[in-house]
């Protein structure tokens, strides 16, 4: 009986990014290390990219839209909707490269996460938590004051069995139980 081995590789996203399309994406390389790359670039233009499902964490901290200088070419202060139409195109990337079951972090201030979270909600992602980031120093910022608290939304992409269900139990009665997921 002939029997053949099978060869293949498997590939990281970020070892689907040639050094070509970097240069097309105008994403610049910072770091690279055998975990990964450090990409300094438009995130859009990184996530467009990536193949579908093929990342299992995504950690966001966007701009908050509070004027902060970040160099020439970006701006950091623009009308609220702009500002929303601009986190949901970042947010829906980043649905679609999160693997069936990935984690999607996103860090900014409560204002906005309470913008990405219905937002999040809608796409039909399973909110997980909302982790509360103290900021001890907070401070008077112009007329306005920086909040007591940045905000930590913890979302994952639905779509598979829970370690519940994969073990084989069923009904559980339990809140707890039905809610809990191998992340």
């Amino acid at each position: 009986m002939y029997t053949e081995k099978l060869k293949y590789t498997v590939m990281l996203p970020f070892q689907l990014i040639t050094t070509d399309v970097a240069q097309q994406q105008e994403l610049q390389e910072i770091y690279k290390s055998e975990y990964g790359v450090l990409y300094r670039g438009d995130c859009l233009r990184l996530l467009s990219v990536l193949p579908d499902e093929s990342v299992d964490i995504v950690f966001a901290d966007p701009p908050f839209n509070l004027g902060k200088e970040y160099g020439e070419g970006v701006s950091d202060q623009i009308a609220a909707d702009q500002y929303l139409i601009w986190s949901q195109k970042w947010l829906s990337e980043s649905i679609r490269v999160l693997k069936i079951g990935g984690s999607l972090f996103v860090f900014n201030l409560p204002k906005w996460c309470i913008e990405y979270g219905a937002y999040l909600n809608k796409q039909g992602m399973n909110f997980r938590h909302w982790i509360a980031c103290r900021m001890p120093k907070a401070f008077p910022r112009g007329k306005k004051m920086s909040p007591a608290h940045y905000g930590l939304l913890y979302y994952t992409k639905p779509g598979f069995l829970t370690k519940l269900e994969e073990t084989g139990v069923k009904n559980c009665q339990n809140a707890y139980c039905t809610t809990i997921s191998a992340v």
